[in-house]
């Protein structure tokens, strides 16, 4: 190619904002999140510092003690091994299957918190999740140990998938 055949492309600027604004199909325009204005109070870019703090406390300590979870346990095993008369391998298995629940849980709670909002799909799971190691703390055998690690994991996967969210939003 030599430089008598050169292409210029030049950009074509739309005339209009309308023209600028990406289109959205009507079937998806429940879902889409809109503000009345620049000032609009629900806008959590609008909130003040004292509630943003909060907020980030917040949902930083939810992620904080549910991923103790996942590591507090191992001081357990032992004890729990004898408790339960089974070896220590069958309940470090306990801790296995708790990570396995935080693998899983984003697979369900990232979009359903992209269809129905953050709030809800954190503190649901979250109180889920207490539940479900309250059952861990009172289980009389080691099926119950493993059985109710893994729904807490599960459910406990739901604050740490969705943080990240709620962080970005404010």
């Amino acid at each position: 190619m030599n430089m008598s055949d050169q292409v210029t492309i030049t950009p074509e600027m739309a005339s209009d904002r309308e023209d600028q604004k990406p289109k959205i199909d009507d079937q998806y325009r429940d879902h889409l999140v809109t503000f009345d204005g620049p000032d609009d109070p629900p806008n959590p870019m609008n909130w003040p510092f004292s509630k943003k703090f909060i907020t980030t406390i917040s949902y930083g300590l939810t992620t904080c003690w549910i991923t103790l979870a996942s590591a507090i346990f191992a001081a357990a095993i032992e004890p729990v091994s004898a408790e339960l008369n089974v070896n220590t391998e069958t309940s470090a298995a306990a801790t296995s299957l708790l990570v396995f629940g935080f693998g899983l849980g984003p697979l369900v709670w990232g979009p359903l918190s992209e269809l129905y909002g953050q709030k809800w799909l954190i503190l649901i799971p979250y109180f889920i999740a207490a539940i479900f190691a309250f059952g861990t703390a009172t289980a009389k055998d080691i099926q119950t140990v493993l059985i109710t690690r893994f729904f807490s994991g599960l459910f406990g996967s739901a604050p740490i998938t969705i943080t990240g969210g709620v962080m970005a939003d404010i």
